[in-house]
């Protein structure tokens, strides 16, 4: 299944929220309330990949969901959204320096 950069956003801001929220509720609210960046890259022929990096405020939050969180949430977006290929990261914002 090959989805367009609004589809993964709207999935993003709804599926995955709704699917965190009664179980981990502190990290729904990090994936509603964060920013994000989508992009869909050509890996091989005709074969496209999301890149999805999102973005929090310091470097101990980061470590806290790559450490724990990072390759459920991959496998959890990637079911919601029914892809095989999905590419996850997080990263901290350089908002904070402003």
């Amino acid at each position: 299944m090959e989805l367009n950069i609004d589809e993964i956003v709207s999935l993003w801001r709804n599926d995955f929220v709704k699917y965190y929220s009664d179980i981990k509720p502190r990290l729904a609210c990090l994936i509603r309330d964060c920013e994000f960046d989508v992009a869909v890259i050509e890996v091989e022929d005709g074969i496209n990949m999301p890149f999805i990096s999102f973005y929090v405020v310091n470097e101990a939050y980061r470590q806290w969901i790559e450490e724990r969180f990072l390759e459920e949430m991959q496998e959890v977006f990637a079911k919601i959204a029914g892809l095989e290929l999905l590419s996850l990261s997080v990263e901290v914002s350089d908002s904070n320096d402003k």
